[in-house]
Formats: C-alpha cells, sequence, structure tokens
C-alpha cells in the first residue's frame, strides 16, 4: 500500500512538471522558449532571449483579467515589430507551438485584419489573421505561389478574450482555440524568402506595414516543439478545457467565459427558444456554494403570462447539445449536468402543466412510438423514441409531497419513471449512464447529487421503432417547456450548468462524477464487451 501511494505521488509531482500551471513556470523550466512577451507595462521579451519588440502607437491597456498596463490596445494603424533572425521566426518544422490571447473591436478596416504575421504570400512565412465578417481566426502558412495550407474556425462572434493556439510538427498544423483543439491541416511549411527581408509584426503586416488590426493583443508565446493538447489546455487556465481534454470529453459546457457557446463540442450545438416567450441567457451565478461555484452560468425563462406564441404550440427556451453520425446506437455514454430552482413558487403550478414543462431532455432520433402496451402506429403525441425526460410528471407514490417529481426513462416497453425531490434554492446534479441498444443488453442508471436514485440492467434503452439508418442522433439539451397561458404567473426561471456528454467505452462514470456512489460495479461493462464479441 506504501508503494502504491508513492507511485501515485510521484506521478502527481512529474505530471505537475511537466503541464504548466502557469506561463512563469513554464518558461523557467520549458528551454524550448523562445519568444515570451507578458505586456507587463512593456514589449520586453522575458524569455531570456531578448527578442524584445518594439512599439509604434501601441498603448498599454488593461488584460483579459482587469490588469491595468498589461496588454496592448491596437487601433488601426498601430504595431509592434520583433526583430529576430529568420531561424527564430520561422516556424521550426520539428517542433513548433505559437499562443496569444486576443480580443478584437467589433468593427475592422480590414476584411482580413492581421494579428501575427511574418512574411508575405507569394514569398513564404505565415500569418494569422482575425475576419471579422466570419467571427473567424486563420492561420495560413505561405508558400511561393499564393497557395500554402491554412486552419481557420469562425463563428466567434462574441467580442471577449480569446486565446489562440498553433502548432506544427512538420506535417500537421493545428489550431485551438481557448485551449481546446478545433481543426488541423496536412502540409509543408515554406520559410520567409529572401533570408533577411522580414520581421515578426504585431496588429499589421509584416511586408508593408498597411493593413492592421483593432482590438487588444496579449500574452505571445513561441517555442520550438510541439505542446501536447493537455498543455495547451492547462496553458489557456480555463477549467473547462482542463477537463475537457483530460476526460476527452465529447462536448462541454460551463459558461466559464460569460458565453453561450461551449467550451468544446464535437458536432452541434444550439440554444432554441421562441425569444419575446422564451429565451436563455447568460448570468452571474445567483447561489455560488454547494455543487456549483461557478462565476457564470445559464439560466431560461419562459412567461406564461404573455400568452402561447404564434409560431409554435407551445413556449420553449432550451440548450442544446448534439451527437450524430452513427453515435448513439450500441453505444456506451454519460452525461452529466447541474439545475438550480431558485424558489417554491414553481411548485405549486397546477399539475396539467408539468405535463408540458420538461427540465431535461436525453432523446435518441426522431421515430415516435406507441404508448406502452398499446399496438399499432406510432403515437404522434409521444415526442421522441428512447431516452430520458425529466417532463416532471408528479410522483404518484407521493401525492402530498408537491416537490416529488418523476423522471421517464423511455423505451417501450422497458419504460421507467424514477421519483426524485427538487431541492429549491440549491444547486442539484445529476449524472446518466447509458448503454443505447434495441436488444436487451441494455443498461442505465441515474444520480442525483451523487446518490444512485435508480438503476436497470439487461433492458431496451432503444424502443423498437428506433431507426439509426434514418435516427442516429442524440439530443442532449435543458431548460424549459410551457404550454398554458396563465396571467397570474409573469416568468418562470431554471438555471443550468456544466453539460457534460461523454461517448465510447473508456470513460466511466468515476472519472466524470467522483462523488457518485455505487460506480464500482462490473456490470455495465458486461453488455458492452458482449456485443463487441458478438456474443448478443
Amino acid at each position: 500500500m506504501r508503494i502504491k501511494h508513492l507511485f501515485v505521488l510521484v506521478a502527481i509531482v512529474v505530471s505537475s512538471l511537466l503541464i504548466p500551471g502557469n506561463l512563469s513556470e513554464c518558461i523557467a523550466i520549458d528551454s524550448s522558449c523562445v519568444i515570451y512577451l507578458p505586456f507587463t507595462g512593456n514589449a520586453n521579451d522575458e524569455s531570456g532571449n531578448e527578442h524584445h519588440g518594439v512599439v509604434t502607437g501601441a498603448a498599454l491597456a488593461a488584460d483579459r483579467h482587469g490588469n491595468s498596463n498589461s496588454a496592448y490596445y491596437f487601433d488601426g494603424s498601430s504595431y509592434i515589430t520583433v526583430e529576430a533572425g529568420d531561424s527564430i521566426l520561422n516556424v521550426d518544422t520539428a517542433g513548433f507551438t505559437l499562443s496569444f490571447w486576443v480580443k478584437p473591436d467589433e468593427h475592422q478596416d480590414e476584411r482580413a485584419a492581421p494579428l501575427i504575421s511574418y512574411g508575405y504570400g507569394s514569398s513564404g512565412g505565415y500569418g494569422i489573421a482575425y475576419w471579422q465578417q466570419y467571427g473567424m481566426f486563420r492561420t495560413s502558412f505561405y508558400d511561393y505561389s499564393w497557395t500554402g495550407i491554412y486552419v481557420a474556425v469562425d463563428e466567434l462572434d462574441d467580442h471577449i478574450w480569446y486565446m489562440y493556439t498553433i502548432t506544427y510538427d512538420g506535417h500537421l498544423l493545428k489550431e485551438y482555440v481557448n485551449g481546446v483543439f478545433i481543426n488541423q491541416s496536412a502540409g509543408p511549411y515554406h520559410p520567409a524568402l529572401p533570408t533577411g527581408t522580414y520581421k515578426l509584426r504585431i496588429g499589421a503586416d509584416s511586408r508593408y506595414t498597411n493593413q492592421f488590426f483593432k482590438g487588444y493583443i496579449d500574452d505571445i508565446q513561441m517555442y520550438k516543439r510541439v505542446f501536447t493538447d493537455l498543455e495547451i489546455a492547462h496553458l489557456s487556465g480555463l477549467s473547462g478545457a482542463i477537463r475537457a481534454t483530460q476526460l476527452n470529453a465529447y462536448s462541454l459546457t460551463d459558461f466559464e467565459l460569460g458565453i453561450l457557446k461551449p467550451a468544446k463540442f464535437s458536432n452541434f450545438w444550439a440554444v432554441w427558444g421562441n425569444h419575446g416567450n422564451a429565451y436563455t441567457e447568460i448570468v452571474e451565478n445567483p447561489v455560488k456554494s454547494g455543487f456549483n461555484t461557478s462565476d457564470f452560468v445559464g439560466v431560461s425563462h419562459t412567461f406564461p403570462s404573455l400568452g402561447l406564441p404564434n409560431t409554435t404550440d407551445c413556449d420553449k427556451s432550451e440548450y442544446v447539445l448534439t451527437s450524430a453520425d452513427g453515435l448513439v446506437t450500441d453505444q456506451h455514454h454519460i452525461m452529466k449536468w447541474k439545475l438550480l430552482i431558485p424558489d417554491a413558487s414553481i411548485l405549486n403550478i397546477e399539475s396539467i402543466v408539468w405535463n408540458w414543462m420538461s427540465f431535461n431532455q436525453i432523446h435518441t432520433g426522431a421515430s415516435k412510438y406507441p404508448p406502452p402496451g398499446v399496438p399499432g402506429d406510432p403515437d404522434p403525441s409521444i415526442a421522441y423514441g428512447g431516452g430520458i425526460f425529466n417532463d416532471l410528471v408528479k410522483s404518484g407514490s407521493h401525492p402530498d409531497d408537491s416537490s416529488m417529481y418523476n423522471f421517464r426513462v423511455r423505451a417501450v416497453p422497458d419504460e421507467a419513471l424514477i421519483p426524485f425531490q427538487i431541492d429549491i434554492g440549491t444547486w442539484m446534479s445529476f449524472t446518466y449512464e447509458v448503454f443505447w441498444t434495441k436488444s436487451r443488453t441494455g443498461f442505465w442508471r441515474l444520480w442525483k447529487n451523487g446518490e444512485l436514485l435508480a438503476s436497470a440492467d439487461d433492458v431496451k434503452t432503444l424502443p423498437d421503432s428506433y431507426n439509426p439508418e434514418e435516427d442516429d442522433f442524440l439530443h442532449f439539451k435543458t431548460g424549459l417547456y410551457n404550454k398554458w397561458h396563465d396571467p397570474d404567473i409573469e416568468r418562470i426561471s431554471l438555471y443550468f450548468d456544466d453539460m457534460e456528454l461523454y461517448i465510447g467505452n473508456d470513460i466511466r462514470v468515476v472519472d466524470v462524477c467522483p462523488e457518485c456512489q455505487g460506480t464500482g460495479r462490473i456490470e455495465p461493462l458486461i453488455p458492452i464487451i458482449n456485443y463487441l464479441l458478438g456474443w448478443r
């Protein structure tokens, strides 16, 4: 036992050395750092290599943490020049990492505003630009004929601080935003020629200095090695990026940056709502304690007093993460999310309302199916095939307790109602594990606040009507539905946070939810193993 504990301690110490906790530690132990411009009062290089920046018009400004004189603002005619040898400024094909923080202004004078530039389109080198029209960051490796390779990420429309990072290993050019891998492209790097011609420009183009960026730039770092995904996540300092990378999340939303966009999403995300009658927004956490001490959270609102909208038969305000392309049938999924109901008034609404209010939906495909025990054609009034729905049907087993409701697990004939108690004014944490299948090798488990509410083994988790060729996708969403008009109810709100989706056989509940009880069982692996071996 002592040997085991010693091994764990050594592993923790080694990993803490390999993964930089902050920039100063990284610089101290990483000899591959060739340029480090933290912009703390000046544009000096603090890597020890003295590749200092020369400021032309750029003004010191507050950084992303609010520290004054700790970033530079570029006004559309200013820039910083770094003069160093070509061997330093060119991409090292044996290994290269370049990272910086940037906050674009809402309006740019250039179609492609240069952020960092070295070389020219027909002379080799590289350029990183911000395209305002698309909310896009794009890195281009120039060749000698205006072609070359590039990577780009768009729909970054929030004018906030982003950490943008690229790496190159001699074959793959990769890009990361806020510590999370986004995209890659394969191809060669062509050094800038003639040698000694170009300088590294920050906020302007390298050759003519006649195109400029408007906005803030900070913490520029250049390394002669390729950082790993986890190192880049730690470099960002963002807990969502670190958790998503460590656990290989398929999608993860934590609202850490105060925006709706997920920290990581692998397929699709959306905010669905009726705007005037229902909408979703990001707000400060109203109850910063217990299961959730985050600064920012999501909240869905519906407004029963406004009446039903003309465009749909119900008001809805929901946040959606989606997986697709064959990632449902015979797949192991784990989902985690947090909810907050701020006051008890929501519990006193007439029971008919709960039939049309959904706190959570995890549903697969678009297949309809008949009610339990009813043969014949699918019933269109039953929403979607399979999944777990928290439709807040009052728990018949607790008629005198208005805070008792049911999760509803759907997969005819293996449908189940799971009673649980709503906690008012405090965050609730839910974890759901499922093996999706139409055969009786499926299982599911549901936890609330780490306590196992219910589980089932050797059951169907997809209905017979489920068609993977047409419906092999999953919506994981939270929010509010209602289908009624009540002039006495001005607004109903539901707060939510930390929506996480994991797919695959390697992830375990104990990794996603260490506090969850009853996770040390071997039974959940049996249907997966049997399926992989063909023993169904």
